[in-house]
């Protein structure tokens, strides 16, 4: 069943399912945002990632990619310049499906159409060779162990490994999009060992006009 739902954009976030993200909004728009959902006593909220090209229209409604991770608020707190500093806890993959037009003036943040996207959970135990081999790359990343990821579902653990790899976004956001948990694993797995061979290109930077305090 599709949901409309408050998005809060970024060039460079993906919100998996089991992830805390801090965040700060500043900008008026999104304090509005936040302030509304805390009045409604509503706290789901879509991290969408905006597509490349978006620097330009960043103030409009600049491209999302098509599925994105919808987050439950868990705490808020406003600092002396009114500022918001909030957790996002990720809950699911979402496909967004269309954008209502809106009043700005009343509403000057953005809602989406979304409709859930359903992924199998598959444990560690059930595919002990990919969730090895997941543990094993993380224990390489961080240089030690990776005892948060012992026990975890594969779902998290290719997930975990995902963001964590120096891919460029778009190659990052089509391997989040796949929903089959072992099919994601295997490719990030792919993406992993490829990058110990330098078949992959160097990841995208940011463009010229990108403000990394832009929120």
């Amino acid at each position: 069943m599709s949901q409309l739902l408050p998005v809060f954009p970024l060039p460079n976030l993906i919100l998996y399912p089991g992830s805390l993200v801090p965040l700060h909004l500043f900008e008026p728009r999104y304090l509005k945002m936040l302030e509304d959902m805390l009045a409604a006593k509503e706290s789901d909220l879509i991290a969408g990632t905006l597509l490349p090209g978006w620097e330009e229209g960043y103030f409009e409604s600049p491209a999302l990619y098509p599925v994105a991770g919808v987050g439950k608020v868990q705490q808020v707190r406003k600092d002396e310049a009114g500022n918001f500093n909030l957790v996002l806890r990720g809950i699911q993959r979402v496909r967004i499906v269309s954008e209502p037009e809106r009043d700005e003036d009343a509403m000057p943040y953005r809602k989406v159409l979304a409709e859930p996207l359903h992924e199998e959970k598959v444990s560690g135990a059930d595919a002990p060779k990919e969730a090895d081999a997941l543990i094993l790359a993380l224990q390489a990343l961080s240089g030690g162990a990776a005892n948060h990821a012992i026990g975890k579902s594969l779902n998290y653990l290719a997930d975990v490994l995902l963001v964590q790899l120096p891919l460029n976004m778009q190659k990052k956001l089509d391997l989040f999009a796949e929903v089959d948990a072992r099919a994601r694993a295997q490719a990030v797995l792919q993406a992993w060992a490829d990058l110990h061979r330098g078949e992959l290109p160097p990841p995208a930077t940011p463009g010229p006009n990108f403000r990394p305090d832009s929120n």
